[in-house]
């Protein structure tokens, strides 16, 4: 009697295991399944992409571009006040191409790996700058940078770069639109040398001041309120400004703000700072 019952129990164990086996079928055959593009595919998708970038330098179309990127393209290195999507890629481009007609940017050291593809972009040429109404022309221009878009499709999905975009716009000499005043003015200079992995600051001035790297490369930190506005940022807007400056580079110290420089690199670092106010030195520092 016993076996008489299990069999019957084994038949309906097997019917209900196969069931389930088909249901388990059903269900992946209804979820399509992403795969990584072969490693040919994925170099292949990543030289067309910055060869249109490399388009959009020398001619302004971006025709090839937006073909060579998935319709849910994200830049997730542009600049903050540029427009979202491959847009955002186009006005960085757009901008370089105003100040370098002969830019060209060229691709190295390809490696594939998944759907991500890691190169490192370089964008060479010269410069042509404004400055006081007088026009100079010819001033060299080199941008490195290790990038890593991602592969969907055929197309470039994404994009991250380890570049500041920022730093290729960026006019190595400006307009200033104040006079300067009449008469002398005393102005103090500071030096100082900075060990590696060392800091200085924080500190701040009362007035504008002229940071000089002299040699080895340094960190720049610069927070507080800034109470004039800069760039699109309201008045008495917060901001948190970080950026490397290496030897032979200069930056304006904006009064007002905590600031704090930090050597980050192998070798000692020496810096400038000039200034027409007293440097004062913050609580903390």
């Amino acid at each position: 009697m016993p076996r008489a019952v299990f069999l019957p129990l084994m038949v309906l164990l097997a019917l209900a295991t196969g069931l389930g086996v088909l249901g388990v079928a059903t269900t992946l055959t209804q979820t399509p399944l992403t795969l990584a593009p072969p490693p040919a595919a994925a170099a292949a998708a990543t030289h067309k992409f910055y060869g249109a970038a490399d388009v959009v330098l020398q001619t302004g179309d971006t025709t090839a571009l937006h073909a060579a990127v998935a319709p849910a393209y994200v830049d997730h290195s542009r600049p903050l006040a540029t427009p979202t999507g491959i847009a955002g890629f186009v006005h960085v481009l757009a901008d370089l191409r105003t100040i370098c007609s002969d830019c060209r940017l060229t691709t190295q050291d390809l490696a594939v790996s998944h759907d991500q593809a890691a190169v490192r972009v370089t964008i060479r040429g010269h410069r042509q700058v404004i400055a006081a109404g007088v026009t100079v022309e010819g001033l060299p221009l080199a941008w490195t940078a290790l990038e890593v878009v991602r592969i969907v499709g055929g197309q470039v999905a994404g994009r991250w770069s380890g570049g500041d975009p920022l730093a290729l716009a960026e006019s190595p000499a400006t307009t200033v639109p104040e006079s300067l005043p009449a008469g002398s003015a005393e102005v103090q200079v500071a030096r100082f040398v900075m060990r590696p992995g060392t800091d200085l600051g924080p500190f701040t001035t009362a007035g504008s001041a002229l940071l000089v790297v002299e040699q080895g490369t340094v960190a720049l930190t610069v927070d507080g309120v800034w109470r004039f506005g800069i760039g699109y940022a309201p008045e008495s807007d917060p901001i948190h400004l970080e950026m490397t400056l290496a030897a032979g580079h200069q930056a304006l110290l904006p009064p007002g703000l905590s600031q704090r420089l930090r050597n980050d690199g192998p070798e000692p670092a020496g810096v400038l700072i000039l200034a027409t106010d007293p440097i004062g030195v913050l609580p903390g520092g």
